[in-house]
Order: structure tokens, then C-alpha cells, then sequence
């Protein structure tokens, strides 16, 4: 078993009215990416992606969607965006612990 690797990291989040504020995270990274732990408990997973066109984004949300579908337990909570060349995913095992970095990074 590999240890975490353990960093502190700050967002600009964009908030509703289109301005920007600071959101320092921890982010523990692992062999299978990064994860996001709220309050030491809840495990966040979030992939931020940018492709060279849309359609590649369009491509990799398909898929994301037809993967968390089938791998991904009906009680954990789940979001993907695609706007234009631009997909996030967010996976929490707990469902407010997702909505909160929801919130946080893609209101």
C-alpha cells in the first residue's frame, strides 16, 4: 500500500455572480489521482479537464457518464459538467461532501 502524497492547494472558484474567490484544499494524491478529503472523513474526487475542442470534452463527458453509471453506487454522489472544451467530474462517497466542492469549484 502506498502512502498519500499530501498537498494544500488554492482554487479560484467562480461564484454565481461571475466573481472569483480563493478556496484553499487539501489534496491527497494517489496512484488513481487526486482526492479531496473534507474534514479529514469524506473522500472527494475531482478531474478538471480541458481539451484541445469541444468535441473532445463532449467525448470524454460520454464516457465519464457511461462509466460512473456502471461503477459508481447509487448512494455516492456524482456530477459531471461539459461546457464547451471544458468537463469536471466530482465523486464523494458523501453526498454533502460533494455538493460542497460543487459549490466551491462549479456553481
Amino acid at each position: 500500500v502506498r502512502a498519500f502524497e499530501r498537498e494544500e492547494i488554492t482554487l479560484m472558484a467562480l461564484q454565481e455572480d461571475k466573481s472569483l474567490r480563493e478556496e484553499t484544499l487539501e489534496v491527497r494524491r494517489s496512484i488513481h489521482g487526486p482526492v479531496v478529503a473534507i474534514n479529514g472523513e469524506q473522500a472527494v474526487f475531482v478531474l478538471s479537464y480541458i481539451g484541445d475542442e469541444e468535441r473532445d470534452a463532449v467525448e470524454l463527458a460520454d464516457a465519464l457518464v457511461d462509466h460512473t453509471n456502471t461503477a459508481v453506487g447509487d448512494e455516492s454522489y456524482r456530477f459531471i459538467r461539459q461546457d464547451g472544451d471544458m468537463v469536471i467530474w466530482i465523486l464523494a462517497d458523501d453526498p454533502a461532501a460533494g455538493a460542497a466542492v460543487r459549490t466551491a469549484l462549479a456553481p
